[in-house]
């Protein structure tokens, strides 16, 4: 003769079923099964944590509680059926009543709790948008993605169906919203926050390694400073514009500067001064100009040049080491 205790957790518990699709013998596999279950496992556990959560939201030791309930009301299957695989699963309440406060008057039951899982998410018309708004106005997006994401996954094998329900209910088929109603599921992405950046000039000490420099070679910083805006030094050794490319025989000394809102970077030998309203643009504006002064004059004869333009062609070709075609 069956216990009265198991006979009660019968008539309460929740009937899960793998219908497999195309399978003449209807027998599911145990990676199904357990998929399955496991995804209705996790469902009613983070139901659990939420919904206690939100019934005693001013208790200081909520976490442990909530989580040493959550332990005591593990869902046991309480009846089985070989036949296109069905297990009958309840949750453990051999005590009834198990009070998160100890003798506080403030008590739920896993019975309770168990009856509301069913109401609320497994009879839950996912495709209902007056029942979405309920479960909106109720539970976060992430809540809601917490509860529901277990289940959709449980159902999206196309190898069966999942069907669910209590005792004589209807049976409800695990399915996944429509994409329009998919949003009601998931959880909002975390914006990244970016981090502001600034730039600092320093003077450090670093280990003899030639010219290259990594943070492994720097030993110590023995000054620094913040700049205001991007006028960190421009020495350029090579420069490109179009399809060519100038390298020049040493770093050209350039002076940068912001005023007005605007970056200069001016080269006196050169008589060169350009001007953008961003570091990158100013110095595609500097390799410009020095594009044009090496068409302009450094490649025209001296015939065509006055006696200044030729001493600017002089100065041209005095800095370059090579030019080069793309």
């Amino acid at each position: 003769m069956e216990s009265p205790e198991l006979v009660h957790l019968r008539e309460i518990a929740l009937t899960v079923k793998l219908d497999p699709i195309g399978n003449i013998a209807h027998a599911a596999s145990v990676s199904d099964v357990i998929q399955v279950l496991s995804g209705v496992k996790e469902s009613y556990r983070n139901f659990l944590k939420i919904a206690l959560s939100k019934r005693f939201p001013n208790n200081e030791n909520i976490d442990y509680e909530v989580n040493n309930f959550v332990d005591n009301t593990e869902l046991l299957i309480v009846d089985t059926k070989f036949s296109s695989y069905q297990n009958s699963i309840a949750p453990n309440v051999q005590d009834n009543v198990y009070s998160l406060f100890g003798n506080s008057k403030e008590f739920t039951t896993s019975e309770q709790i168990f009856d509301d899982y069913k109401d609320e998410i497994i009879y839950s018309d996912v495709n209902n948008y007056q029942n979405l708004q309920a479960l909106k106005n109720k539970y976060t997006a992430t809540e809601r993605q917490m509860i529901f994401e277990p289940l959709f996954k449980a159902s999206s094998n196309k190898n069966y169906n999942v069907y669910v329900w209590q005792g004589n209910k209807e049976r409800r088929k695990i399915i996944k919203p429509r994409t329009e109603y998919q949003v009601y599921f998931k959880a909002p992405k975390k914006v990244k926050t970016e981090i502001a950046e600034k730039y600092y000039q320093f003077y450090a000490k670093v280990s003899d390694s030639g010219d290259l420099i990594n943070k492994n070679s720097i030993k110590d910083i023995v000054y620094y400073e913040a700049l205001e805006h991007q006028t960190y030094p421009f020495k350029p050794e090579v420069l490109n514009y179009g399809k060519y490319v100038f390298k020049l025989k040493e770093k050209l000394e350039c002076n940068v500067q912001f005023e007005d809102n605007l970056y200069f970077i001016e080269n006196e030998n050169l008589d060169l001064t350009v001007w953008a309203e961003t570091r990158e643009e100013v110095e595609k504006a500097f390799n410009f100009e020095f594009y044009s002064l090496y068409i302009n004059y450094a490649k025209e004869l001296d015939d065509k040049l006055t006696s200044k333009a030729i001493l600017l062609k002089n100065k041209i070709l005095s800095l370059i080491d090579a030019v080069y075609e793309k």
